[in-house]
């Protein structure tokens, strides 16, 4: 299992390190939003599971760990709008650089975004990629 573990966070780092993040239409001012759309994979009919960046202006906290942005990889429904966390890791650098302050992986369970959240704009912009 700490192989699997070790494994994941080197892929996402890698995913960020040479990723082609592209702005999220309709994202607010602050955080930025970005996908990687060379990322987007099928997982289903109207399906898709995509990396996204979540990038702040200023340094955020959790859990007394300070941090700029996460990095996140979601599955999207987008027959049902939607969405479930795979994988997110928080970064003390912008754009998902530098030090891993704190991660999580594993699916979680399915949600409907809220109206007006990061979340809905996210599965708008999941669910445009399949397009």
């Amino acid at each position: 299992m700490k192989k699997i573990v070790v494994a994941l966070a080197l892929f996402a780092a890698s995913v960020s390190a040479h990723a082609n993040w592209s702005p999220v239409d309709g994202s607010p001012a602050d955080p930025r939003l970005y996908v990687n759309k060379e990322t987007a994979e099928k997982s289903g009919p109207k399906m898709v599971l995509l990396w996204h960046v979540i990038d702040h202006a200023a340094a955020q906290d959790r859990d007394g760990k300070d941090f700029r942005s996460q990095m996140l990889r979601y599955e999207y429904d987008c027959d049902k709008s939607m969405f479930r966390e795979m994988f997110r890791s928080w970064h003390k650098g912008p754009m998902a650089t530098s030090m891993t302050v704190y991660w999580t992986e594993g699916q979680r369970q399915w949600l409907a975004p809220e109206t007006g959240s990061i979340d809905e704009t996210l599965v708008r912009a999941a669910c445009a990629s399949l397009k």
